[in-house]
């Protein structure tokens, strides 16, 4: 609860912004990279997803691109540097959603720019690194004729995955492999958010 992390801009690059929360006013400070610049991110980035230990942070970009940078983030100021080997391709297009398991094994990405179409991509977190490797059969497509992935969040024990599109869909986790099996999909509305 030390830092606060936000992504923004429209076209590229976007960009990544973080700020020192202050523990008695909560007041912001901003956390600035050398050369006070923010961190650049993929085209018209998305969402923002920390593993639980604090250490690594995964940005997608909402664009055709379909990349997800991630950054390396140090205990002690906050600051956020590119992981090796980032971007990292998640193999498929417009990615938007993020959310990353409490183990901190997994990061899971909602993808998808077409009301019939969209996907789920699976990393496995390298946790000395951070880095993703895409597990294999990723990315796994959603419901068909639900559309995009715009919303994810995982059940409190890690066993369900919920996916917000057209209509939530829900999926069984497998415990070692992180990969999502469909279990069902409930209604019909375009859904922006989720939480569990």
């Amino acid at each position: 609860g030390k830092f606060i992390y936000m992504s923004g801009g429209i076209g590229s690059p976007g960009r990544l912004c973080g700020f020192v929360i202050d523990p008695v006013t909560q007041a912001w400070t901003p956390v600035e990279p050398a050369g006070g610049t923010p961190n650049a991110t993929g085209t018209n980035p998305g969402a923002v997803a920390i593993d639980p230990s604090g250490r690594f942070m995964y940005v997608p970009g909402g664009s055709i691109s379909g990349n997800v940078t991630g950054f390396a983030i140090e205990g002690a100021t906050g600051m956020a540097s590119p992981l090796p080997g980032s971007p990292f391709a998640p193999g498929d297009d417009f990615p938007g959603s993020a959310v990353v398991d409490r183990a901190g094994r997994f990061l899971y990405l909602g993808q998808g720019n077409s009301i019939f179409s969209g996907s789920i991509a699976v990393f496995v977190i390298d946790a000395t690194t951070g880095a993703l490797t895409a597990v294999p059969g990723s990315p796994f497509a959603h419901f068909a004729n639900y559309g995009r992935v715009a919303a994810l969040a995982l059940s409190p024990d890690g066993r369900f995955l919920f996916a917000g599109g057209s209509g939530i869909g829900t999926y069984a986790v497998n415990p070692t492999t992180g990969v999502p099996t469909p279990v069902a999909i409930t209604g019909n509305s375009d859904f922006l958010g989720l939480a569990v």
